[in-house]
């Protein structure tokens, strides 16, 4: 391509060369996610595949990661929802914790909340979507994923008063097709991929 492009320039009747230099990036030799209280818990740091999808079965693939922050520890409260949808916060009220409010500012979705097509009932249905001549990614999945995300995002706004963060940290949503697509079902809003924007929304006072 490099080549290519050169060829083109220089047909433009303009000096052009190419120069190669080598970038530094920061990869990861060890991921590591846990809690360790109350419960000890290390989170496998693992997405199942999609059949769909081809990128999901390659090894070889560059696992994400955060590249560029301070190391340190941080200590702060948080509350696992899962997904983030109904169910998740109906399991969280039965054992006492209601998230809502200025209690929750910030919902994080670490993958795009498909279901896992091991599922033996998920699996089922996408197999009767295909049966039926459909798609059980395009006619199923994708818009049960949509489903689930916008149903997180409800839990984050629940009332005229409440305002937060929607941060979704897999890369698929700006790298494939239908990323588009998640992003087109979710209301009006300001999307940044900012550190500096976020810190200073959440300092800014509620306008109600």
């Amino acid at each position: 391509m490099a080549e290519y492009l050169l060829g083109l320039v220089r047909g433009w009747g303009f000096d052009a060369s190419i120069e190669e230099f080598e970038a530094l990036l920061p990869t990861p030799t060890v991921r590591k996610l846990e809690l360790i209280a109350p419960v000890r818990f290390e989170a496998k740091l693992q997405e199942p595949t999609v059949r769909e999808d081809p990128n999901s079965t390659d090894v070889g693939q560059l696992p994400s990661y955060n590249a560029y922050s301070l190391g340190g520890d941080i200590t702060a409260p948080l509350v696992y929802v899962n997904y983030g949808i109904p169910a998740d916060y109906e399991l969280l009220k039965q054992q006492g914790i209601d998230v809502k409010g200025d209690a929750l500012s910030a919902v994080i979705i670490d993958k795009l909340p498909f279901q896992v097509p091991s599922d033996p009932l998920v699996s089922a249905r996408m197999a009767r979507v295909e049966r039926e001549g459909g798609s059980a990614f395009s006619d199923y999945q994708l818009p049960h994923a949509i489903l689930r995300l916008k149903q997180g995002l409800g839990r984050l706004i629940r009332s005229r008063s409440d305002r937060g963060v929607l941060a979704i940290l897999d890369n698929r949503l700006s790298t494939k097709g239908y990323g588009k697509l998640f992003m087109a079902s979710l209301p009006d809003y300001t999307v940044t991929d900012s550190v500096d924007d976020l810190v200073e929304f959440m300092k800014e006072e509620q306008p109600f």
